[in-house]
C-alpha cells in the first residue's frame, strides 16, 4: 500500500493535473496545505471528496502560517500516513506512466527501506538539466525516514538496518518555470528572516544569498469608496506628483456610486514610479478587512514584491527629499519606509508619522507638502502603530492575512495583526523622518453602521488578546 505526501502551495493552474495523474498508482493521499491565497485548497478538497468515494483514503489539511519551506509540515504530515510506503513528490514533479509501473513493481518485492530516484528537469517546457540522481528519499517505507525543520533537510535514521539504494529507471519530471523559481527564493528569504528574527543563528550564513536590492519593487494595496473629489483624487495626485520607489498597485473599489469607478476604469497613469496596477471592484461595500486581504492575496502572486505598503484614500503623501538621514537613494517616503526595512531586519513593519490637522492650518496641500519636508528627523524609529505603513514580504508569507473572523467591516484588525507580528519576533514601528496627512476615518461614513462594526470588533478584539496592544 502506498500514499502520495505533498505539500501545496498556490498551485491552483496544475493541482488537479498533478494529483489526477497519481490517482491511480497510490492507494492514500496526504496533502498539506501551506497557507495557498489562490483557489489550490478548494481544488483539493473537491478531488478529495472524489477519491474518498472511490474509497481512497484523503487527509487534507491546510496551515494557517506559512513558514516558506514544506520542511516545516512535512514530519507531521508523515505520521498520519496509514500504509507501508511513501511516496514524496512536489506538486511540479510527475512520475511517467511507466516510472509509475516500476514503482508498483518495486515495492511489492523489494526488502530495501529507502529508494533515491531519477530526476529530469524542466525550466519553462525545455529541459536544462540531464537526468540526475536525488539525494533526497523520494520512496520509502513510512518509519524508515523522519523530517526536521531545517531548510532542505530530511534525515534517513542512522540504522544500519535502513536499506537505501538508488533505483535506476524511475525518473520523476520536475517542470519548473522562470516565475516559479523567483517564487521559491522569495519564500527562501521568508524563512531565513523569521528565524533570523528569532535569533536562529544557523539561517545567519543563508541571509546574503536572497538579499533584496535597494531598486526592489513595493506593492501598494489601496481601497476605495466615494468621495471621489475629496480624498481619493488628491491621493492619487499625490501619489503621482511624490513617489520615486518602483511600486505595483492594487486598488479595491468597495462598490463606489460616484465618479470613483469612473476614474479608475479609465485610469492609465498612476505615475513614473509605477510599474504596473490591477484594480479589481465590488458590487457592496466588503469593508476593510475583507477588501485588504483581497488586496493582498493579488499582490502576493508577484515573487518580485518585496514589501507591501497600505494606503488610505483619505491620506497625502510627503514629497522627496533634497536631502536625506536614509541615504541618496531613498530620498521618497516609500523609499526612505523600504530603507528601515533593508537595514533593520528587526522591524517587520515600519509606518509614517501622521499630521490629522485640518488643512487649512498648513494653507492647503501645497503648504502641507512643505510643512513635511521640513520636519526631518535624524535616522530614526519607535514601536508605534501608524498607517500608512510598509509589511515586510516575509511577515506576511510568516504571519498571513488580517482575522476575517472579525464581525465587523473594520476596526481593530491592525491591532490584531500586529500581535501576531509581535509574537513572530519583529518590531512594529514608525518613524517621523515621513510624514502623512491623514484625515483619520475621513471615509468611515462610506461603511454603513460604522460605529457598530467598531463596537463588534473591540468586543471579538477582547476576547481573542484581553488587553493587549502588542
Amino acid at each position: 500500500m502506498l500514499t502520495l505526501l505533498t505539500v501545496v502551495r498556490n498551485e491552483q493552474s496544475r493541482i488537479l493535473g498533478f494529483l489526477q495523474h497519481h490517482a491511480e498508482l497510490v492507494d492514500a493521499f496526504v496533502v498539506v496545505d501551506d497557507n495557498s491565497s489562490d483557489d489550490t485548497p478548494k481544488l483539493v478538497s473537491e478531488f478529495a471528496s472524489r477519491m474518498r468515494a472511490r474509497g481512497k483514503k484523503f487527509i487534507f489539511q491546510r496551515s494557517r502560517t506559512t513558514g516558506g519551506f514544506c520542511e516545516i509540515y512535512l514530519e507531521q504530515a508523515r505520521r498520519q500516513v496509514s500504509t507501508e510506503w511513501v511516496l514524496r513528490l512536489d506538486a511540479d514533479e510527475m512520475v511517467p506512466l511507466e516510472s509509475q509501473t516500476l514503482l508498483r513493481s518495486t515495492i511489492n518485492e523489494t526488502s530495501s527501506d529507502v529508494f533515491r530516484l531519477l530526476r529530469l528537469n524542466f525550466l519553462d517546457g525545455e529541459p536544462f538539466k540531464g537526468v540526475e540522481s536525488e539525494s533526497k528519499p523520494r520512496l520509502f517505507r513510512r518509519d524508515a525516514v523522519t523530517y526536521s525543520q531545517r531548510l532542505h533537510t530530511e534525515e534517513v535514521p542512522l540504522d544500519s538496518s535502513v536499506v537505501v539504494v538508488t533505483l535506476e529507471g524511475a525518473i520523476i519530471q520536475h517542470e519548473k518555470t522562470t516565475r516559479d523559481q523567483a517564487g521559491a527564493n522569495r519564500r527562501y528569504r521568508s524563512v531565513i528572516e523569521s528565524r533570523l528574527v528569532k535569533g536562529e543563528s544557523l539561517y545567519g550564513e543563508m541571509s546574503s544569498w536572497y538579499a533584496p536590492s535597494e531598486s526592489a519593487m513595493v506593492g501598494i494595496s489601496l481601497l476605495t469608496c466615494n468621495l471621489f473629489e475629496k480624498y481619493t483624487k488628491p491621493l492619487i495626485d499625490s501619489l503621482r506628483r511624490n513617489t520615486l520607489q518602483p511600486f505595483k498597485l492594487c486598488i479595491l473599489d468597495n462598490g463606489s456610486t460616484d465618479e470613483t469607478v469612473e476614474f479608475l476604469t479609465s485610469a492609465q497613469d498612476f505615475g513614473p514610479a509605477c510599474q504596473g496596477y490591477k484594480i479589481l471592484y465590488r458590487d457592496e461595500n466588503i469593508g476593510i478587512i475583507r477588501g485588504r486581504n483581497e488586496t493582498f492575496r493579488s499582490l502576493l502572486q508577484d515573487p518580485s514584491l518585496e514589501s507591501i505598503c497600505i494606503l488610505h484614500n483619505d491620506m497625502l503623501l510627503q514629497p522627496p527629499l533634497v536631502e536625506t538621514f536614509a541615504g541618496p537613494d531613498e530620498l521618497d517616503w516609500l523609499g526612505i519606509l523600504w530603507g528601515y526595512l533593508r537595514q533593520h531586519p528587526e522591524i517587520g513593519v515600519i509606518g509614517t508619522w501622521v499630521t490629522e490637522e485640518s488643512l487649512d492650518t498648513f494653507g492647503g496641500v501645497e503648504g502641507f507638502e512643505r510643512w513635511s519636508v521640513s520636519q526631518q528627523y535624524p535616522h530614526s524609529y519607535e514601536k508605534a502603530n501608524i498607517q500608512p505603513c510598509l509589511y515586510r514580504r516575509s511577515v506576511l508569507d510568516t504571519v498571513g492575512l488580517y482575522d476575517e473572523g472579525f464581525p465587523g467591516k473594520q476596526g481593530y484588525e491592525d491591532w490584531a495583526y500586529n500581535n501576531c507580528v509581535v509574537d513572530a519576533g519583529w518590531d512594529v514601528c514608525a518613524t517621523k523622518e515621513v510624514w502623512t496627512w491623514h484625515k483619520g476615518c475621513g471615509t468611515r461614513s462610506a461603511l454603513i453602521d460604522a460605529d457598530a462594526d467598531i463596537q463588534a470588533n473591540s468586543e471579538y478584539y477582547a476576547k481573542k488578546w484581553g488587553q493587549r496592544r502588542w
